[in-house]
């Protein structure tokens, strides 16, 4: 059955009064009334203003309120029979009327986003964007629409007090904004995301039919920067890790973990989350993925195995990935993981990552376990059995993942001349 809801979603004074609405789970609307109220004299339970005194026209407002409720689901029941879509723009437009705005007013708010790129990214994001598919079966999630929301809030603060137009010099404002991006410090790998989701907002304007410069679709030049190999743990590195003596029970847990992601080449979320001891059997990890729901069948390494031996048949205990990443950051230190290397860390300050050379375990994060399998194995066996141990359709994928240098590349190479001439010494 169809319900709506007021809420305060804001500690500061004034708050903007919500009104959500629902019906089963394909309709879930949330929007501001444009009504305010002190949040310390609101009702929560009651979903109203308290009596009190220092509110003089409470009545009046709370009245206005209990009537809107019955005038939405007044005109959702019209509405929905009549086959009318019943999306932000119908609350929208129920609630404009019944509070007698100005029709020039809510034409001009609809017009936004069929004209200007912030609108309507946001306008997509809150309707399209939980119907839009990433991979088979599976649809923008929480964390898929963080992404493009950073976005939008970068956007903004490219473009200042300025409006950038949808159907006006696509390419050269893109082209602007990543000269923006390089001036505050981005790497090339960040500005290429952060463009590749700019041009997908501009697509899907497009094809909401509204006016699109179509320059949007052009080549653009991004400059390059320094080149930073991901830090990664070597077959050694891992070896003093698992063989570190350690008596706090958090960090020998976040170590054990550590190991198990490094052997297994899974992702976070499925080390740390999903798996348990049911996915071992007969020697071998199978488990269902869940970012891309594939099947993956992994032997079970012998550091593994005695890992599981150490906790009596179990898994280390698991931790939340921030947790995580502060306990491994110490583990790596304490096993002498000091050596200086470039790379980028998270200044707060300016809330995004600066280049400069660090300390390798302070580099050190969840994601350097499935970064670790890939490079150790890389060149030892086929790219297929990597390739399907970690659950990757295209051998790109691999590529990112792999971060040999090429001086390793050369070391290797001289090492193998000089098994050969020791080979030919000796007959």
């Amino acid at each position: 059955m169809p319900t709506v809801n007021f809420k305060i979603l804001s500690k500061k004074n004034p708050a903007n009064i919500y009104c959500r609405f629902l019906h089963t789970r394909s309709i879930d609307i949330k929007m501001s009334i444009g009504v305010y109220v002190n949040p310390k004299y609101w009702d929560v339970k009651n979903q109203k203003i308290k009596y009190v005194i220092a509110i003089k026209n409470r009545e009046a407002i709370n009245r206005k309120l209990a009537q809107l409720k019955i005038e939405i689901i007044d005109n959702f029941n019209i509405d929905y029979m009549n086959g009318e879509v019943i999306d932000r723009h119908w609350l929208e437009k129920v609630i404009s009327q019944f509070f007698k705005r100005p029709s020039g007013e809510l034409n001009y708010i609809n017009k936004l986003h069929t004209a200007y790129l912030v609108p309507f990214s946001e306008w997509w994001m809150e309707n399209k964007s939980s119907t839009w598919v990433i991979s088979s079966g599976n649809y923008m999630n929480k964390l898929y629409k963080s992404y493009y929301l950073n976005v939008i809030s970068l956007i903004k603060d490219f473009q200042g007090k300025s409006k950038i137009k949808l159907n006006k010099d696509a390419n050269r404002q893109i082209s602007d904004f990543i000269k923006w991006l390089s001036d505050e410090g981005y790497s090339e790998k960040t500005i290429r995301r952060h463009v590749g989701r700019v041009k997908f907002f501009y697509a899907r304007a497009k094809e909401e039919g509204f006016s699109v410069d179509n320059s949007f679709e052009k080549r653009l030049f991004i400059p390059k920067s320094e080149e930073v190999l991901e830090p990664y743990l070597s077959p050694e590195e891992i070896d003093v890790i698992f063989n570190l003596k350690i008596d706090n029970k958090t960090l020998d847990d976040a170590r054990d973990n550590l190991i198990i992601a490094c052997w297994t080449g899974l992702r976070v979320s499925d080390y740390l989350n999903k798996l348990n001891i049911n996915n071992f059997i007969d020697g071998f990890i199978d488990i269902k993925t869940t970012k891309t729901k594939k099947r993956v069948s992994i032997p079970v390494h012998p550091m593994v195995e005695k890992i599981l031996i150490k906790h009596k048949g179990s898994l280390p205990k698991k931790m939340g990935n921030i947790s995580f990443n502060i306990k491994i950051k110490e583990v790596c230190r304490l096993a002498g993981l000091n050596q200086k290397m470039k790379g980028k860390l998270y200044d707060s300050k300016i809330k995004r990552k600066v280049f400069g050379s660090y300390e390798k375990y302070k580099l050190i994060s969840s994601h350097i376990g499935r970064r670790s399998f890939a490079t150790n194995h890389f060149g030892k066996i086929s790219n297929s059995v990597i390739m399907g141990v970690c659950g990757w359709s295209k051998e790109e994928m691999l590529f990112t993942y792999v971060q040999k240098s090429n001086r390793e590349d050369a070391i290797a190479l001289k090492k193998h001349w000089e098994s050969i001439l020791k080979s030919n010494e000796n007959e």
